[in-house]
């Protein structure tokens, strides 16, 4: 079967009468198991397959065919379970490609701040603030004081003057509150980042299934298979 097909065929879905939301899941499901070349980082390919760094040995050079044989002696698609992948968001989060990810990395970076954003001091929180959410960020992210348990902010002095470590470290930090992926699903989905990316400690601790649903809904406005 085409890889076109093949997340519609696993899910049960038929292409013409699929809702909006539907095939944008199965697309979503074929770029992770089936379209490896679009996404997998070469440091990441090299550190798991222990081949020297590309700065002393030159780009890999991959085709498509070779990028996908390697990820796949890595974490096996065949080995990943395709209903319990999309069977909710916490789930399909996999799916979402790196820049996504430190998208809401960043978002769950500041979350220990809902209610006091407006009043920071902080001229570098600030300014990250405003860059990843626009000119009304101290107010949307004060609005979602109270909406869950408390956070602790893990973040040095500083760290703000850096929102690339941020947002590595926020990815982090929900990587340790998700942790029910699987290994073989885990193992494919690292495989996208820069090595030094999820060697970020976390940015944050308490988080729940409440402020993941909340950073979500900040961030991934426009991807509604998550929800679908």
């Amino acid at each position: 079967m085409h890889a076109a097909a093949n997340a519609h065929h696993a899910l049960g879905l038929h292409r013409g009468a699929a809702r909006p939301a539907a095939d944008d899941l199965a697309r979503a499901l074929d770029r992770f198991l089936f379209g490896a070349s679009q996404w997998v980082h070469e440091g990441a390919l090299r550190a798991r397959l222990h081949l020297a760094h590309e700065a002393d040995a030159g780009p890999l050079a991959l085709s498509p065919v070779q990028c996908q044989r390697l990820t796949d002696r890595i974490a096996p698609s065949t080995h990943i379970e395709v209903h319990r992948l999309a069977h909710n968001w916490r789930s399909r989060l996999a799916l979402l490609d790196a820049q996504r990810w430190l998208d809401l990395g960043m978002t769950l970076s500041v979350l220990p701040f809902c209610g006091q954003a407006q009043r920071s001091m902080d001229g570098s929180f600030r300014r990250a603030l405003r860059d990843r959410f626009g000119a009304d960020a101290a107010a949307l992210l004060d609005a979602q004081a109270g909406k869950g348990p408390a956070l602790t902010c893990l973040l040095g002095p500083g760290a703000w003057k850096n929102p690339p470590a941020v947002a590595a470290a926020g990815v982090s930090a929900a990587l340790l509150a998700l942790g029910d992926w699987g290994s073989v699903v885990l193992d494919r989905f690292t495989l996208q980042f820069d090595p030094q990316v999820l060697k970020t400690a976390p940015s944050v601790a308490g988080l729940d299934d409440t402020w993941l649903e909340i950073a979500c809904k900040l961030t991934l406005q426009d991807h509604p298979w998550l929800w679908s």
